[in-house]
């Protein structure tokens, strides 16, 4: 199910007949903007100054349908969301697997390298031949030895740094992707320069709330 997203500033969701109404006062009345089902939204995610009514949220809290607030730029503000699951055992075994540095450091390898992984895909499907570059090639070899070595790496801050420079890379690449127009000279963020880094920073916040929400359903503390 895609999620619910509401930038129209001074507009209204309310519940209406199981259906999520997004709405708007105008000089001839009530204008309706949209209507979806509630069981087809599976989050609400809102920029700037949108409201929700009282039983609009009880329904979205019973469905566990999340409500993340953005503001207008996208900055993260907060979410709404039922209560963490009373599995107290589970959490326990999480924070007394959490004081095994060994435990850390595989957990933390296997991110760097599932993330290492996705990113060096995305540049070979846009590198194959007639399309092949040269040096974005090389941005590749670079990271397909960054994902070799993710595993002899033997503390977190080393290996933060190898995620570091791999990163770097990858985005030297992905630079390449692009027309010089969109102005995309390097990741850049607080505040993103241009409109690659604006929707860039807007992904990894949503992703996160995505991540937090998944761990929570599960039982697991998310911080």
């Amino acid at each position: 199910m895609p999620p619910l997203y509401v930038v129209q500033q001074n507009s209204k969701l309310r519940l209406n007949n199981r259906r999520v109404q997004v709405e708007q006062e105008a000089d001839e009345g009530t204008q309706v903007l949209a209507q979806i089902p509630i069981g087809q939204v599976s989050e609400i995610v809102l920029f700037g100054n949108v409201g929700l009514t009282t039983p609009l949220m009880d329904a979205l809290l019973y469905e566990g349908i999340p409500v993340i607030f953005l503001t207008r730029d996208g900055d993260y503000r907060g979410i709404l969301s039922g209560g963490l699951t009373p599995h107290v055992p589970l959490r326990r075994a999480q924070y007394r697997a959490l004081e095994k540095p060994s435990f850390s450091l595989e957990m933390a390898k296997g991110f760097v390298r599932a993330k290492l992984r996705h990113q060096r895909t995305l540049l070979q499907r846009q590198n194959r031949p007639p399309k092949q570059d040269t040096s974005l090639s090389e941005v590749i070899e670079r990271m397909e030895h960054a994902i070799d070595e993710t595993q002899r790496k033997t503390s977190l801050s080393s290996l933060r740094g190898l995620e570091g420079s791999a990163t770097a890379a990858y985005f030297s690449g992905l630079r390449q992707l692009f027309n010089p127009e969109w102005k995309f000279d390097a990741r850049l963020r607080r505040p993103p320069p241009d409109p690659v880094n604006v929707l860039l920073s807007l992904g990894y916040t949503l992703l996160a709330q995505d991540c937090t929400a998944a761990v929570q359903a599960v039982g697991l503390d998310p911080y």
